[in-house]
Protein backbone atom coordinates (compact mmCIF):
# COMPACT_ATOMS: atom_id res chain seq x y z
CA UNK A 1 0.00 0.00 0.00
CA UNK A 2 0.85 3.35 -0.97
CA UNK A 3 0.22 6.83 -0.02
CA UNK A 4 0.86 10.62 -1.04
CA UNK A 5 1.93 13.50 1.19
CA UNK A 6 1.37 16.84 0.25
CA UNK A 7 2.94 19.80 2.38
CA UNK A 8 3.05 23.60 1.73
CA UNK A 9 5.46 24.99 4.14
CA UNK A 10 6.71 28.20 4.43
CA UNK A 11 9.34 28.22 1.78
CA UNK A 12 8.73 24.96 0.01
CA UNK A 13 6.13 22.77 -1.48
CA UNK A 14 6.89 19.21 -0.56
CA UNK A 15 5.76 15.76 -1.58
CA UNK A 16 6.36 11.98 -0.48
CA UNK A 17 4.61 8.75 -1.53
CA UNK A 18 5.19 6.41 1.50
CA UNK A 19 4.88 2.56 1.47
CA UNK A 20 3.20 0.65 3.74
CA UNK A 21 6.61 -2.47 3.59
CA UNK A 22 9.11 -0.49 2.10
CA UNK A 23 8.96 2.96 3.51
CA UNK A 24 9.82 6.50 2.05
CA UNK A 25 9.76 5.66 -1.80
CA UNK A 26 10.56 9.16 -2.58
CA UNK A 27 10.61 12.68 -1.87
CA UNK A 28 10.34 16.25 -4.11
CA UNK A 29 10.91 19.67 -2.16
CA UNK A 30 9.93 22.51 -4.73
CA UNK A 31 11.09 25.92 -3.23
CA UNK A 32 8.83 28.54 -3.54
CA UNK A 33 9.69 31.36 -6.71
CA UNK A 34 9.26 34.84 -6.40
CA UNK A 35 5.88 35.34 -7.93
CA UNK A 36 4.43 33.12 -5.01
CA UNK A 37 5.79 35.68 -2.84
CA UNK A 38 7.55 35.57 0.67
CA UNK A 39 8.02 33.78 3.80
CA UNK A 40 4.86 36.22 5.09
CA UNK A 41 2.87 37.26 2.04
CA UNK A 42 2.13 34.21 -0.77
CA UNK A 43 -0.23 33.55 -3.84
CA UNK A 44 -3.03 31.38 -2.26
CA UNK A 45 -3.28 29.58 -5.77
CA UNK A 46 0.55 29.81 -6.89
CA UNK A 47 1.27 27.29 -3.79
CA UNK A 48 -1.55 25.19 -4.69
CA UNK A 49 -0.01 25.04 -8.06
CA UNK A 50 3.32 24.24 -6.64
CA UNK A 51 1.80 21.67 -4.48
CA UNK A 52 0.36 20.10 -7.25
CA UNK A 53 3.66 19.69 -9.49
CA UNK A 54 5.65 18.76 -6.03
CA UNK A 55 3.06 15.41 -5.71
CA UNK A 56 2.77 14.46 -9.75
CA UNK A 57 7.16 14.72 -9.48
CA UNK A 58 6.68 11.93 -7.27
CA UNK A 59 3.49 9.91 -7.81
CA UNK A 60 2.59 10.25 -11.37
CA UNK A 61 1.37 6.71 -12.53
CA UNK A 62 1.35 4.76 -8.98
CA UNK A 63 -1.12 3.17 -7.47
CA UNK A 64 -1.59 5.72 -4.40
CA UNK A 65 -4.43 4.45 -1.74
CA UNK A 66 -4.52 8.02 -0.42
CA UNK A 67 -3.59 11.47 0.07
CA UNK A 68 -3.10 13.03 3.45
CA UNK A 69 -2.67 17.25 3.37
CA UNK A 70 -0.07 19.18 5.70
CA UNK A 71 0.76 22.77 6.19
CA UNK A 72 1.81 25.10 8.92
CA UNK A 73 -0.37 26.90 11.55
CA UNK A 74 -1.26 30.39 11.57
CA UNK A 75 -2.07 31.45 7.90
CA UNK A 76 -4.87 32.87 6.83
CA UNK A 77 -6.45 33.97 3.19
CA UNK A 78 -9.64 35.51 2.69
CA UNK A 79 -11.86 34.13 -0.07
CA UNK A 80 -15.11 34.42 -1.63
CA UNK A 81 -18.12 32.45 -1.74
CA UNK A 82 -16.84 30.46 -4.00
CA UNK A 83 -13.39 29.62 -2.57
CA UNK A 84 -11.66 32.44 -5.26
CA UNK A 85 -9.14 34.43 -2.67
CA UNK A 86 -9.21 37.84 -2.77
CA UNK A 87 -5.96 38.27 -0.06
CA UNK A 88 -3.03 36.34 -0.43
CA UNK A 89 -2.21 33.73 2.78
CA UNK A 90 -0.78 35.86 5.21
CA UNK A 91 1.61 33.45 7.36
CA UNK A 92 2.63 33.32 10.24
CA UNK A 93 5.92 35.42 9.44
CA UNK A 94 3.54 38.40 8.92
CA UNK A 95 3.76 41.21 11.91
CA UNK A 96 1.92 44.03 10.35
CA UNK A 97 -0.67 43.22 13.26
CA UNK A 98 2.11 43.54 15.86
CA UNK A 99 1.21 46.87 17.32
CA UNK A 100 -2.38 45.98 17.48
CA UNK A 101 -1.63 43.01 19.70
CA UNK A 102 -0.07 44.55 21.70
CA UNK A 103 -3.37 47.70 22.02
CA UNK A 104 -5.07 44.21 22.97
CA UNK A 105 -2.37 43.24 25.19
CA UNK A 106 -2.50 46.22 27.61
CA UNK A 107 -6.37 44.85 29.04
CA UNK A 108 -4.93 42.49 31.16
CA UNK A 109 -8.23 40.59 31.71
CA UNK A 110 -8.91 40.43 28.50
CA UNK A 111 -5.31 38.73 27.40
CA UNK A 112 -5.55 35.73 30.74
CA UNK A 113 -9.10 34.93 29.49
CA UNK A 114 -7.83 34.73 25.89
CA UNK A 115 -4.87 32.88 26.59
CA UNK A 116 -6.54 30.43 29.22
CA UNK A 117 -9.70 29.62 26.43
CA UNK A 118 -7.60 29.33 23.64
CA UNK A 119 -4.14 28.05 24.24
CA UNK A 120 -3.09 31.14 21.95
CA UNK A 121 -1.28 34.80 23.53
CA UNK A 122 -2.77 37.88 22.10
CA UNK A 123 0.01 38.12 19.63
CA UNK A 124 0.18 39.41 15.84
CA UNK A 125 1.20 35.40 14.89
CA UNK A 126 -2.43 34.61 15.08
CA UNK A 127 -5.16 34.73 12.37
CA UNK A 128 -7.87 36.41 14.77
CA UNK A 129 -5.98 39.13 15.45
CA UNK A 130 -4.52 39.45 12.19
CA UNK A 131 -7.86 39.20 10.84
CA UNK A 132 -9.36 42.31 13.35
CA UNK A 133 -6.20 44.16 12.45
CA UNK A 134 -7.05 44.00 9.02
CA UNK A 135 -10.80 44.63 9.44
CA UNK A 136 -9.71 47.52 11.25
CA UNK A 137 -7.53 48.63 8.21
CA UNK A 138 -10.56 48.27 5.81
CA UNK A 139 -10.39 44.52 5.08
CA UNK A 140 -13.85 43.96 4.31
CA UNK A 141 -14.91 40.52 5.02
CA UNK A 142 -18.92 40.69 4.67
CA UNK A 143 -20.20 37.78 2.87
CA UNK A 144 -16.57 36.44 2.53
CA UNK A 145 -15.04 32.65 3.84
CA UNK A 146 -12.41 32.56 5.92
CA UNK A 147 -8.93 29.74 5.43
CA UNK A 148 -5.79 29.12 5.31
CA UNK A 149 -3.73 27.57 3.29
CA UNK A 150 -4.10 24.32 4.42
CA UNK A 151 -7.76 24.36 4.17
CA UNK A 152 -7.68 26.05 0.70
CA UNK A 153 -5.77 23.02 -1.03
CA UNK A 154 -8.33 20.27 0.62
CA UNK A 155 -11.42 22.57 -1.28
CA UNK A 156 -9.35 22.69 -4.10
CA UNK A 157 -8.96 18.58 -3.81
CA UNK A 158 -12.11 17.58 -2.86
CA UNK A 159 -14.68 20.42 -3.35
CA UNK A 160 -15.44 20.77 0.39
CA UNK A 161 -14.62 23.29 3.19
CA UNK A 162 -13.82 21.31 6.14
CA UNK A 163 -10.81 22.53 8.84
CA UNK A 164 -9.35 20.21 11.22
CA UNK A 165 -9.23 21.03 15.01
CA UNK A 166 -5.97 20.96 14.67
CA UNK A 167 -5.55 23.64 12.35
CA UNK A 168 -7.72 25.53 13.78
CA UNK A 169 -6.27 25.61 16.89
CA UNK A 170 -3.11 27.18 15.99
CA UNK A 171 -5.38 30.40 15.33
CA UNK A 172 -6.99 31.75 18.40
CA UNK A 173 -10.75 31.14 17.07
CA UNK A 174 -10.68 27.75 19.29
CA UNK A 175 -11.26 27.17 22.47
CA UNK A 176 -9.02 24.47 23.09
CA UNK A 177 -11.17 23.08 25.80
CA UNK A 178 -14.24 22.47 24.24
CA UNK A 179 -12.58 22.37 20.47
CA UNK A 180 -15.25 24.75 19.48
CA UNK A 181 -15.34 28.03 18.50
CA UNK A 182 -14.51 30.68 20.79
CA UNK A 183 -17.43 32.78 20.82
CA UNK A 184 -15.51 36.27 22.63
CA UNK A 185 -12.60 35.95 19.79
CA UNK A 186 -15.27 35.36 16.78
CA UNK A 187 -17.29 38.27 18.45
CA UNK A 188 -13.68 40.71 18.43
CA UNK A 189 -12.76 39.42 14.76
CA UNK A 190 -16.32 40.03 13.53
CA UNK A 191 -16.42 37.03 11.84
CA UNK A 192 -19.37 34.41 12.30
CA UNK A 193 -18.60 30.38 12.62
CA UNK A 194 -20.10 29.43 9.02
CA UNK A 195 -17.51 32.00 7.51
CA UNK A 196 -14.68 30.30 8.83
CA UNK A 197 -15.31 26.48 7.84
CA UNK A 198 -16.90 23.12 9.08
CA UNK A 199 -14.60 21.83 11.97
CA UNK A 200 -13.25 18.03 11.58
CA UNK A 201 -11.03 15.31 12.84
CA UNK A 202 -8.33 14.22 10.91
CA UNK A 203 -10.49 10.60 10.29
CA UNK A 204 -13.11 13.35 8.07
CA UNK A 205 -11.93 11.61 5.01
CA UNK A 206 -13.24 13.36 1.72
CA UNK A 207 -12.78 11.39 -1.67
CA UNK A 208 -10.08 13.25 -4.42
CA UNK A 209 -11.92 15.05 -7.41
CA UNK A 210 -11.17 13.93 -10.71
CA UNK A 211 -9.40 17.41 -11.72
CA UNK A 212 -6.88 17.38 -8.99
CA UNK A 213 -6.28 13.79 -9.81
CA UNK A 214 -5.21 14.10 -13.03
CA UNK A 215 -2.80 16.84 -12.61
CA UNK A 216 -1.39 14.73 -10.03
CA UNK A 217 -1.04 11.55 -11.75
CA UNK A 218 -2.84 9.51 -9.68
CA UNK A 219 -6.75 7.76 -9.56
CA UNK A 220 -9.71 10.07 -8.52
CA UNK A 221 -12.06 9.21 -5.63
CA UNK A 222 -9.62 7.53 -2.91
CA UNK A 223 -9.23 9.63 0.41
CA UNK A 224 -7.93 12.70 1.19
CA UNK A 225 -6.81 13.40 4.50
CA UNK A 226 -7.84 17.13 5.76
CA UNK A 227 -4.68 19.18 6.23
CA UNK A 228 -3.09 18.89 9.65
CA UNK A 229 -0.15 21.59 10.91
CA UNK A 230 3.49 20.65 9.98
CA UNK A 231 4.19 20.68 13.51
CA UNK A 232 1.08 18.25 14.27
CA UNK A 233 2.39 15.90 11.79
CA UNK A 234 6.04 16.20 13.22
CA UNK A 235 4.81 14.74 16.50
CA UNK A 236 2.65 11.72 14.52
CA UNK A 237 5.62 11.15 12.40
CA UNK A 238 8.38 11.08 14.99
CA UNK A 239 6.53 8.22 16.74
CA UNK A 240 5.78 10.72 19.93
CA UNK A 241 2.17 11.09 20.42
CA UNK A 242 3.05 8.62 23.88
CA UNK A 243 3.72 10.77 27.32
CA UNK A 244 6.60 12.02 27.38
CA UNK A 245 8.38 11.73 24.34
CA UNK A 246 9.45 15.32 23.17
CA UNK A 247 9.95 16.71 19.28
CA UNK A 248 11.89 19.34 18.62
CA UNK A 249 12.13 21.16 14.90
CA UNK A 250 14.31 23.75 13.77
CA UNK A 251 13.25 24.85 10.33
CA UNK A 252 12.58 28.50 9.45
CA UNK A 253 11.45 28.99 12.61
CA UNK A 254 11.70 26.28 15.31
CA UNK A 255 9.45 24.73 17.90
CA UNK A 256 9.37 22.02 20.83
CA UNK A 257 6.73 19.95 21.56
CA UNK A 258 4.95 17.31 23.99
CA UNK A 259 1.77 15.45 23.59
CA UNK A 260 -0.92 15.52 26.29
CA UNK A 261 -4.58 13.66 26.99
CA UNK A 262 -5.46 17.11 28.55
CA UNK A 263 -4.80 21.02 27.83
CA UNK A 264 -1.79 22.73 29.69
CA UNK A 265 -1.82 26.25 29.97
CA UNK A 266 0.77 27.85 32.35
CA UNK A 267 -1.10 30.57 34.50
CA UNK A 268 1.78 33.25 32.95
CA UNK A 269 1.16 33.27 29.01
CA UNK A 270 4.89 31.25 27.98
CA UNK A 271 3.97 28.71 26.24
CA UNK A 272 1.00 27.64 23.76
CA UNK A 273 -1.49 24.34 23.65
CA UNK A 274 -2.78 23.52 20.29
CA UNK A 275 -4.36 19.94 18.87
CA UNK A 276 -3.21 16.97 17.15
CA UNK A 277 -4.61 13.68 15.92
CA UNK A 278 -6.78 12.91 19.35
CA UNK A 279 -4.13 14.74 21.28
CA UNK A 280 -3.57 17.99 22.63
CA UNK A 281 0.14 19.87 21.87
CA UNK A 282 2.22 21.43 23.98
CA UNK A 283 4.73 23.57 23.20
CA UNK A 284 6.78 26.38 22.50
CA UNK A 285 7.66 28.15 19.21
CA UNK A 286 10.77 30.72 18.26
CA UNK A 287 10.14 33.37 15.11
CA UNK A 288 14.29 32.95 14.78
CA UNK A 289 16.09 30.12 13.60
CA UNK A 290 17.89 29.04 9.96
CA UNK A 291 16.19 32.16 9.17
CA UNK A 292 18.62 34.13 11.34
CA UNK A 293 21.29 31.81 10.04
CA UNK A 294 20.59 32.96 6.20
CA UNK A 295 19.95 36.47 7.47
CA UNK A 296 23.72 36.82 8.15
CA UNK A 297 24.87 34.73 5.42
CA UNK A 298 23.44 36.12 2.88
CA UNK A 299 22.54 39.81 4.08
CA UNK A 300 25.75 40.53 6.47
CA UNK A 301 28.57 37.89 4.14
CA UNK A 302 26.88 38.15 1.04
CA UNK A 303 26.70 34.89 0.04
CA UNK A 304 31.14 34.50 -0.30
CA UNK A 305 31.63 32.15 2.31
CA UNK A 306 29.95 28.44 2.34
CA UNK A 307 28.77 27.08 6.22
CA UNK A 308 31.84 23.89 6.07
CA UNK A 309 34.42 27.45 5.75
CA UNK A 310 32.79 29.47 8.04
CA UNK A 311 32.38 26.91 10.82
CA UNK A 312 36.40 26.16 10.37
CA UNK A 313 36.61 30.31 11.13
CA UNK A 314 35.30 29.95 14.65
CA UNK A 315 38.19 30.27 17.25
CA UNK A 316 37.23 31.86 20.18
CA UNK A 317 33.90 30.84 21.41
CA UNK A 318 34.50 32.40 25.27
CA UNK A 319 35.20 35.61 23.68
CA UNK A 320 32.13 35.74 21.07
CA UNK A 321 29.29 38.31 21.39
CA UNK A 322 25.81 37.08 22.38
CA UNK A 323 23.21 37.74 19.71
CA UNK A 324 19.32 38.27 20.34
CA UNK A 325 17.45 36.32 17.99
CA UNK A 326 14.47 38.13 17.40
CA UNK A 327 15.03 39.51 13.89
CA UNK A 328 11.15 38.58 12.84
CA UNK A 329 10.09 39.76 16.47
CA UNK A 330 9.44 37.56 19.50
CA UNK A 331 7.00 34.33 20.09
CA UNK A 332 7.80 31.99 22.80
CA UNK A 333 8.31 32.64 25.82
CA UNK A 334 7.62 36.34 26.22
CA UNK A 335 5.28 36.89 23.45
CA UNK A 336 6.43 40.63 22.24
CA UNK A 337 5.75 40.66 18.68
CA UNK A 338 7.31 44.01 18.29
CA UNK A 339 11.08 42.80 19.76
CA UNK A 340 14.15 43.74 17.67
CA UNK A 341 17.26 41.22 17.60
CA UNK A 342 20.74 42.48 17.42
CA UNK A 343 24.17 41.63 18.55
CA UNK A 344 25.72 42.50 22.29
CA UNK A 345 29.47 42.33 23.24
CA UNK A 346 30.98 43.10 20.08
CA UNK A 347 34.33 44.66 20.04
CA UNK A 348 36.61 45.90 16.96
CA UNK A 349 38.82 42.43 17.17
CA UNK A 350 35.09 40.05 16.84
CA UNK A 351 35.60 37.73 13.84
CA UNK A 352 32.58 36.57 11.35
CA UNK A 353 33.91 33.19 13.03
CA UNK A 354 32.90 33.98 16.58
CA UNK A 355 29.50 36.27 14.79
CA UNK A 356 28.44 33.36 13.03
CA UNK A 357 28.95 31.35 15.85
CA UNK A 358 26.73 33.58 18.25
CA UNK A 359 23.85 33.31 15.58
CA UNK A 360 23.88 29.41 15.82
CA UNK A 361 23.93 30.08 19.73
CA UNK A 362 21.01 32.99 20.22
CA UNK A 363 19.00 31.01 18.17
CA UNK A 364 19.16 27.83 20.05
CA UNK A 365 19.48 30.12 23.67
CA UNK A 366 16.10 31.15 22.84
CA UNK A 367 14.72 27.84 22.48
CA UNK A 368 16.54 26.36 25.49
CA UNK A 369 14.78 29.63 27.48
CA UNK A 370 11.33 28.24 25.68
CA UNK A 371 12.55 24.35 26.98
CA UNK A 372 12.96 25.51 30.41
CA UNK A 373 9.14 27.25 30.58
CA UNK A 374 7.66 23.70 28.93
CA UNK A 375 9.02 21.36 31.06
CA UNK A 376 7.92 23.48 34.37
CA UNK A 377 4.20 22.55 32.92
CA UNK A 378 4.56 19.29 31.46
CA UNK A 379 7.56 17.70 33.45
CA UNK A 380 10.98 16.81 31.71
CA UNK A 381 10.84 14.80 28.27
CA UNK A 382 11.90 10.90 28.61
CA UNK A 383 13.21 11.72 24.74
CA UNK A 384 13.87 14.41 22.28
CA UNK A 385 13.70 13.67 19.39
CA UNK A 386 15.38 16.14 16.77
CA UNK A 387 14.50 17.11 12.95
CA UNK A 388 14.73 19.34 10.21
CA UNK A 389 17.31 21.92 9.33
CA UNK A 390 19.59 21.74 12.03
CA UNK A 391 20.34 18.19 10.95
CA UNK A 392 22.25 19.24 8.31
CA UNK A 393 25.45 20.83 10.41
CA UNK A 394 27.07 18.52 13.13
CA UNK A 395 28.43 21.33 14.47
CA UNK A 396 25.08 23.17 15.23
CA UNK A 397 23.74 19.40 16.54
CA UNK A 398 26.63 19.36 19.33
CA UNK A 399 25.88 23.02 20.03
CA UNK A 400 22.55 21.94 21.14
CA UNK A 401 23.07 18.60 23.02
CA UNK A 402 25.54 20.32 24.83
CA UNK A 403 23.40 23.42 25.37
CA UNK A 404 20.01 20.98 27.17
CA UNK A 405 22.71 18.65 28.65
CA UNK A 406 20.01 16.01 27.26
CA UNK A 407 20.66 12.93 24.81
CA UNK A 408 19.48 13.74 21.83
CA UNK A 409 17.95 11.23 19.25
CA UNK A 410 18.24 12.19 15.71
CA UNK A 411 15.41 11.14 13.42
CA UNK A 412 16.87 8.81 10.27
CA UNK A 413 14.56 11.00 8.05
CA UNK A 414 14.09 14.72 8.73
CA UNK A 415 10.95 15.79 6.82
CA UNK A 416 8.98 14.24 10.08
CA UNK A 417 5.99 16.08 9.20
CA UNK A 418 5.90 14.58 5.94
CA UNK A 419 5.97 10.95 7.86
CA UNK A 420 3.48 12.26 9.81
CA UNK A 421 0.99 12.83 7.25
CA UNK A 422 2.05 9.29 5.89
CA UNK A 423 0.76 7.74 9.16
CA UNK A 424 -2.73 9.59 8.86
CA UNK A 425 -3.07 8.50 5.55
CA UNK A 426 -2.13 5.30 5.96
CA UNK A 427 -4.34 5.23 8.62
CA UNK A 428 -7.21 6.33 6.48
CA UNK A 429 -6.26 3.78 3.96
CA UNK A 430 -6.93 0.90 6.38
CA UNK A 431 -3.14 0.18 6.31
CA UNK A 432 -2.33 1.20 10.16
CA UNK A 433 -5.04 0.49 12.23
CA UNK A 434 -3.14 2.77 15.59
CA UNK A 435 -1.62 5.81 14.84
CA UNK A 436 -0.13 5.93 18.11
CA UNK A 437 2.02 2.84 18.24
CA UNK A 438 3.83 4.10 14.97
CA UNK A 439 7.45 4.22 15.75
CA UNK A 440 10.34 5.12 13.45
CA UNK A 441 14.02 4.46 12.48
CA UNK A 442 16.72 6.70 14.61
CA UNK A 443 19.65 7.15 13.42
CA UNK A 444 21.48 7.84 15.96
CA UNK A 445 21.80 9.12 20.00
CA UNK A 446 24.35 12.15 20.26
CA UNK A 447 25.64 12.62 24.15
CA UNK A 448 26.13 15.83 25.70
CA UNK A 449 29.66 17.26 26.52
CA UNK A 450 29.77 18.68 30.54
CA UNK A 451 32.93 20.68 29.79
CA UNK A 452 31.04 22.70 27.28
CA UNK A 453 27.82 22.78 28.80
CA UNK A 454 29.77 24.35 31.62
CA UNK A 455 30.80 27.41 29.48
CA UNK A 456 27.09 27.38 27.60
CA UNK A 457 25.66 27.70 31.42
CA UNK A 458 27.86 30.88 31.68
CA UNK A 459 26.77 32.45 28.28
CA UNK A 460 23.22 31.24 28.44
CA UNK A 461 23.06 33.25 31.52
CA UNK A 462 24.80 36.57 29.89
CA UNK A 463 21.63 36.00 27.11
CA UNK A 464 19.08 36.03 29.79
CA UNK A 465 20.71 39.57 31.65
CA UNK A 466 20.70 40.96 28.05
CA UNK A 467 17.10 39.54 27.51
CA UNK A 468 15.78 40.81 30.98
CA UNK A 469 16.79 44.17 29.86
CA UNK A 470 15.10 43.73 26.42
CA UNK A 471 11.74 43.32 27.80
Amino acid sequence: MQVLVLEASTTSAKAMVYDLKKGIQAVAVLPYDRKIGDSAVQDTVLVYESLLAAGRQVAEGEDIAAVALGGIWHGLVVCDKAMQPVTPTYTWAYMDAAKYAAQLRRDGAFTKRAYQATGCMVHATYPAYRLAYLKDNGLSIEGKLIAGQGSYNFFRLTGERLTTISMKSGSAFLNTHTLDYDKEILKLSGVKKEQLGTLCAHTDTRPLLKDAAEKLGISAGIPVVPALADGALNQAGSGALRRGFMTFSVGTSAAIRMASDRPVIPEKPSTWCYYTAGKHLCGAATAGATNCVDWYMQHILGGRIGYGKIESMIKNKEDAPVFMPFLFGERCPGWRDDLKGGFYDLTDSTRIGEQYYAVLEGVLFNIYQCYLELVKITGAPEKIFVSGGICNSEYWLSMLTDIFQKEITLLSNEQASLLGGAVLALHAAGGLPDIESFSVKTERVIQPDNMNGRLYRQRFDRYRDIYDTMI
